[in-house]
């Protein structure tokens, strides 16, 4: 264990020994600013989870037959193809280019936002030291590695579920809403997806 930790420490020191303050502040805000990047877009998937969640938790009380129907409408809203193409297109990130101009004015729109949160990151690294620079790149990485590992984890829940959805189909309607009800379960449960 104190081996470890003595390590730890030479990469954190070997780190900010061969790169300049501004060097590493440059990097930190390139950090600060994909994780916030990363983190947004999670919420935005994640955001038909919950509502899937809090669906699911307030039709409980209606009879069986009304609640079939909510099943089949509240995995539809949670597999959009919307919903599909965002978390596919994050968890391939090194993709197709994209051309088009309503493809441009998204782009454009995203640079401008991008310039503000990298103001903001800018200002949340201006006052730190170099200790505390590297210190703090450190812990971007492994929120930013967190992050990545959540958010695929929540794109292979998304594919499962539209996959389980579909081959259920060829199912009669109760053991169909059976099925549903379980495969809904473990991507409402899983809290490893939840946002803190």
């Amino acid at each position: 264990m104190m081996g470890k930790e003595k390590k730890d420490k030479l990469t954190m020191g070997d780190i900010g020994s061969f790169k300049t303050k501004d060097t590493l502040r440059e990097e930190d805000i390139e950090l600060t600013t994909q994780v916030k990047d990363i983190e947004r877009r999670y919420k935005d998937i994640y955001k038909a989870v919950h509502d899937l969640d809090h669906t699911y938790q307030s039709c409980k009380d209606n009879f069986a037959l009304q609640r079939y129907g909510d099943l089949k409408a509240m995995i539809k809203a949670c597999v959009t193809d919307e919903v599909m193409e965002k978390a596919a297109r994050y968890s391939t990130a090194g993709g197709a280019e994209e051309k088009g101009k309503a493809i441009s004015l998204m782009k454009a729109a995203k640079q401008f936002s991008a310039g503000m949160s990298d103001a903001s990151a800018r200002d949340e690294v201006s006052k730190l030291h170099k200790a505390e620079i590297v210190k703090d790149i450190e812990e971007k990485k492994k929120r930013k590695d967190k992050a990545e590992r959540r958010f695929l984890r929540l794109h292979n829940r998304l594919e499962k579920l539209k996959k389980d959805y579909e081959e259920s189909k060829q199912h009669i309607p109760t053991k169909r809403y059976m099925m549903m009800k379980e495969m809904i379960k473990p991507l409402i449960r899983d809290d490893t997806l939840k946002i803190d």
